[in-house]
């Protein structure tokens, strides 16, 4: 989607165009400055003294803005262009690699995502207030969380010299493991003072 957009400094500047605006607004330059000629008033008095030197500034600030806005808009894409070339090169590296047990389980994974709605929810009754952007680092922090549950459980299972899915103790073995390590917080118990 990234090949689609070209870099700005390989665009045409509106300096540089032909097309029917350009030309409208020379056109127009040109109506303004016939009529300031023909004007009895000096420019001088009708702009203040400047002329129009100050537009002019205005104008190349604008354009000198513009252009290094344009500028950080590429030198963006370049970098998201060239961090995808990495993860694919990674990708393939892994998909040459793992065994096709592993690769249907990335596949799954990756596939795999936590409702937004419910995201909103859960952190509207934790912090009081949620947006779109809480929801998907929410979703994404659990989404982490809950591979590295299974990880931990299949590793269990493998030091158990079990085989086959998962199973529910599995999957709590690995839940005690990371309370255990500091993971996963343990709800505080409240005292009552009364």
């Amino acid at each position: 989607p990234f090949s689609m957009l070209v870099a700005p400094s390989k665009r045409k500047r509106k300096d540089d165009s032909a097309g029917p605006s350009a030309k409208a607004r020379a056109a127009a330059d040109d109506r303004v400055a016939e009529s300031r000629a023909k004007s009895p008033v000096p420019r001088e008095a009708t702009e203040g003294g400047e002329g129009d030197a100050g537009e002019d500034d205005d104008d190349e600030r604008r354009e000198q803005r513009e252009a290094a806005e344009d500028d950080q808009v590429a030198d963006i894409l370049e970098q998201r262009q060239q961090k995808n070339a990495r993860m694919s090169e990674i990708y393939e590296k892994f998909a040459l690699e793992a065994t096709e047990e592993q690769l249907a389980r990335f596949e799954q994974y990756k596939r795999s995502r936590f409702p937004r709605a419910a995201m909103r929810r859960i952190m509207a009754d934790v912090v009081g207030a949620s947006n779109d952007r809480c929801a998907i680092i929410l979703a994404s922090i659990a989404k982490m969380f809950v591979g590295e549950l299974v990880e931990s459980a299949i590793e269990a299972m493998a030091a158990g010299g079990e085989s086959g899915p998962l199973r529910p103790h599995h999957l709590q073995l690995a839940h005690h493991k990371a309370k255990r390590a500091g993971v996963v917080p343990s709800p505080r118990r409240r005292t009552v003072l009364l």
